[in-house]
């Protein structure tokens, strides 16, 4: 089954000076924060089905 994520399942945090990542940067890079969702689920929808199911 494919990663089905809610919107604000993203952040958006500064790289290499936020380690923590304290700092949600989406509201401020809104087309940034697009552009890269929409290449994540681009990738994800290219991925297959996990041909396994972990024991619950």
């Amino acid at each position: 089954m494919k990663n089905k994520l809610h919107r604000s399942f993203f952040l958006l945090v500064p790289s290499g000076n936020d380690l923590a990542e304290k700092t949600n940067l989406a509201a401020k890079q809104p087309a940034k924060l697009e552009e890269l969702k929409n290449a994540w689920e681009k990738m994800n929808a290219e991925m297959t089905d996990t041909v396994w199911m972990p024991k619950r």
